[in-house]
């Protein structure tokens, strides 16, 4: 039997999820995103599966940065709520970016949704859509970590998350490097501004000691832990 094609899967999840789901929640990432992007002086940049936009809020109405950004998404949901933050909202569905040019593309938890043959359609248009100097910022579960390994499952991944292409690091590594990228940078975010934004229980004392507790986790050693990891790839 044919598996069920990972747009159904995921468009299924992202309108049922989007429909009720209105906050706009900070993640580390969105510091290493804004980062590399002053780093590098990008200034036009692609969020593919935006969702509701929450990188393109922080990116332009928290941290103030002067570009352009489109979105793209397959959850009409997604684009109700989020197509103000951006210049040019898509919804598309045939794996393919915008007839456009970017400094820089987003797929942050992206290419884990999508099985490796069209995954292979979208890593071969997205860099055919990078500017020179430009790059690629990728996001992916952290498969090797204690959290993955302990409690979670394959399964549960793919039936409440849509993940339908889990990889090890190595195994995304190999598979990126056959379109043709030659540059990688692969960290976990070490910049812990977002903790201060963190609020899990309603006592100060029992935040800050989670804050301690999760700053420790920027050391290196403890890298492994973390449930995320970004990689940058040119």
């Amino acid at each position: 039997m044919m598996p069920e094609s990972d747009i159904s899967i995921n468009q299924q999840l992202s309108n049922r999820d989007w429909k009720t789901y209105d906050e706009i929640v900070y993640e580390p990432f969105v510091e290493v995103i804004r980062d590399i992007i002053v780093k590098n002086k990008y200034k036009t940049v692609l969020d593919f599966g935006c969702g509701m936009g929450k990188t393109a809020y922080y990116l332009r109405d928290v941290f103030k940065l002067d570009i352009a950004i489109d979105g793209v998404d397959i959850s009409e949901e997604a684009k109700k709520k989020g197509e103000k933050y951006y210049d040019n909202f898509y919804l598309k569905y045939d794996y393919k970016a915008p007839d456009k040019k970017y400094d820089f593309i987003i797929l942050a938890s992206i290419i884990e949704h999508i099985y490796d043959e069209n995954l292979t359609k979208l890593l071969t248009d997205v860099k055919s859509k990078l500017n020179p100097g430009g790059s690629i910022f990728i996001v992916v579960p952290n498969i090797d970590s204690p959290q993955f390994c302990l409690f979670d499952s394959k399964e549960r991944q793919l039936t409440s998350m849509g993940h339908v292409n889990l990889k090890t690091k190595g195994e995304w590594v190999s598979f990126l490097k056959t379109f043709g990228f030659t540059k990688f940078s692969f960290s976990f975010p070490t910049k812990f501004e977002y903790l201060e934004r963190c609020t899990f229980f309603k006592s100060n004392l029992l935040n800050n000691f989670l804050r301690n507790v999760y700053s420790i986790l920027a050391i290196f050693p403890f890298y492994y832990l973390r449930g995320s990891y970004w990689i940058e790839v040119k």
